[in-house]
């Protein structure tokens, strides 16, 4: 998680992407300015303090809400952190220069009610919002999709747990891919056979 000010200018200490075999970091950005918080010196002590690790606390502080909120619309249903992780990056309010994800602010500012409203839309329509499948090792899972004629656009994001692999030997910026599982995402428009990628 990257650091933001209350503006949503990314700030001067927090960290820049890509990692080393060039996968995006940091996958999101929160406030982390001035961050109002507990102190260890007292059971009343607080103070305010700068720094990817207060906007680390407010990702996870929204995160807690969010499957208190799943609770509460369905208490059967219990989400995957991947699933958590995919809500929070598919509702994330766009930033820096150009649309899309970068190396600095990943996929955007994590955005609490658009990934509130999309929760309780996917209650209320009987989860057509979030789905969770499991692949096999080469399987290709297809997945119909029907977008209203007045919808802008057409929104998807895939995201996984990757197991551990294994570590690299000690080197200076080594590029041996770091990811176990490498999934893939495309979007055929049935009409023209046209074949849509990821950004």
């Amino acid at each position: 998680v990257g650091a933001v000010d209350d503006l949503g200018v990314m700030t001067s200490f927090s960290a820049f992407g890509p990692t080393d075999d060039g996968r995006i970091k940091p996958d999101l950005v929160a406030n982390g300015t001035t961050i109002y918080s507990t102190l260890g010196t007292s059971a009343n002590s607080y103070g305010n303090y700068n720094g990817s690790s207060m906007a680390a606390a407010s990702a996870t502080g929204s995160l807690a809400l969010l499957f208190q909120l799943q609770q509460m619309l369905q208490p059967e249903v219990g989400l995957q952190s991947s699933t958590m992780k995919g809500l929070l990056i598919h509702t994330a309010t766009e930033m820096g220069p150009d649309p899309g994800p970068d190396y600095q602010h990943g996929w955007g500012l994590i955005n609490m009610k658009a990934a509130a409203d999309l929760l309780q839309g996917n209650a209320e329509n009987g989860g057509m919002n979030l789905r969770e499948e499991i692949l096999s090792n080469g399987e290709v899972k297809q997945i119909q999709v029907k977008s209203l004629s007045s919808s802008p656009f057409l929104k998807l994001t895939l995201c996984w747990t990757d197991q551990a692999g294994d570590p690299s030997p000690a080197s200076l910026n080594p590029l041996n891919r770091k990811l176990v599982n490498d999934l893939n995402l495309s979007v055929e428009q049935m009409a023209t056979s046209q074949n849509h990628l990821p950004w």
